[in-house]
């Protein structure tokens, strides 16, 4: 299997933004929440990342391995964005927190 280029890793996202409107009002309420807290990201500070983080747990088994075990999850993701990956490691794992994305969208639009 490729792994995705710096152009594709959010193409599932994207799709999903196109297509989750057309399944109702909580298709469209969905997007726009995504939309919103993708510009508050961009704009927060390292520590705020690291709050919003330590609150989540992903389920892509690799991603997992890769957090490793620590009795923070803060901690994880501290030693995780402390770690050098190459370019192809870092869109892998982009992608599949998309697609894990695109996940938690539909389950809420149900």
């Amino acid at each position: 299997k490729q792994g995705c280029t710096s152009r594709d890793w959010r193409a599932p996202l994207s799709q999903a933004e196109q297509n989750l409107p057309s399944e109702g009002d909580g298709g469209a309420r969905v997007v726009a929440v995504l939309q919103e807290a993708e510009r508050e990201a961009k704009n927060e500070s390292y520590a705020t990342r690291l709050d919003v983080l330590e609150w989540h747990w992903p389920r892509d088994a690799q991603l997992v391995v890769r957090l490793g075990e620590t009795e923070s999850r803060r901690e994880a993701w501290q030693g995780l964005l402390a770690q050098a990956f190459s370019g192809p490691e870092l869109l892998d794992l982009l992608g599949r927190q998309a697609r894990e994305q695109v996940e938690n969208l539909k389950e809420l639009t149900v």
